[in-house]
């Protein structure tokens, strides 16, 4: 069954139909249905979208709602996204869909977002507009029991949300993106790049441990975690440092420090959707 996801700005919509041959966003397609262009073909779409005054066409909504009907009811994606917007929630409810909404709690991120929303191209006034948006889609949709809301109260993407709730992501190449390949690369990324391969499914699996344990990651879960990657993962399987967590100096302990500290950021970045998804 395709899955519906109506969400606010910034939360990654574009990115998984740029990437994911199995995600479709129809929301690309708003502003071409409702707006004529004309005279503003050489702009971006989110370029366009911080022009005053743009003019509305004639009857767009219907063959608007009508064509994204026609795409959830091809079958050929596991998820199609859109546009949060009351009349398109209600068209598509009254259409007998379920849905799924997603909103943003901006609480300390707001520089997190308005840095994605200007990074994309978006004006000053059109962050202004967003941020406020946020606030009300919050305060409208929450109250609203026909749809499944979910909030975003970390800075989360929707392709980590689909993966973690067991959606698999086909890449334009073909090749199938799980949760666990998605973890082993922000492990990755937690290090810019520059931890060696073979430390990371051990640091992974430390990661995920340490969600479902529901606890902090400490230097000694570290040092152990390289311990067996050293001893599995090199031809020697021997290092000076390869000596239980309380005999090692205070010195060569502290050198665990930034590895946990990284670590326990994806930790933290995964228990948020943990909680998100289990609601």
């Amino acid at each position: 069954m395709t899955r519906i996801i109506l969400a606010v700005g910034c939360v990654g919509k574009t990115y998984l139909d740029n990437h994911y041959k199995n995600v479709y966003d129809f929301d690309k397609h708003t502003l071409d249905y409702k707006y004529d262009k004309t005279g503003y073909e050489h702009l971006s779409n989110e370029e366009f979208k911080s022009l005053p005054g743009r003019v509305i066409k004639d009857g767009w909504f219907e063959r608007y709602m009508d064509d994204w009907c026609k795409v959830i009811d091809s079958g050929k994606y596991d998820v199609v996204t859109g546009w949060l917007q009351d009349d398109c929630v209600d068209y598509l409810v009254a259409k007998g869909y379920e849905l799924e909404v997603v909103l943003v709690d901006v609480g300390g991120n707001e520089e997190v977002y308005k840095e994605r929303a200007i990074s994309r191209g978006n004006s000053q006034r059109y962050w202004e507009n967003l941020r406020g948006y946020y606030d009300s889609t919050l305060s409208r949709y929450l109250a609203r029991d026909d749809i499944k809301t979910r909030v975003f109260k970390e800075p989360c993407y929707l392709s980590d949300y689909l993966l973690f709730t067991g959606v698999v992501l086909e890449d334009n190449k073909g090749h199938k993106v799980t949760y666990a390949e998605r973890v082993s690369q922000m492990v990755f990324d937690a290090f810019r790049g520059e931890l060696p391969d073979m430390f990371i499914p051990f640091y992974a699996q430390l990661v995920l441990t340490a969600v479902v344990g529901k606890f902090e990651l400490t230097n000694e879960m570290v040092h152990d975690a390289w311990s067996m990657a050293t001893v599995f993962e090199t031809d020697c399987g021997y290092h000076k440092s390869l000596l239980p967590f309380s005999k090692l100096t205070k010195e060569v302990q502290d050198l665990d420090t930034p590895y946990t500290k990284a670590l326990n950021e994806v930790v933290s970045y995964i228990v948020s959707l943990d909680e998100l998804i289990r609601g």
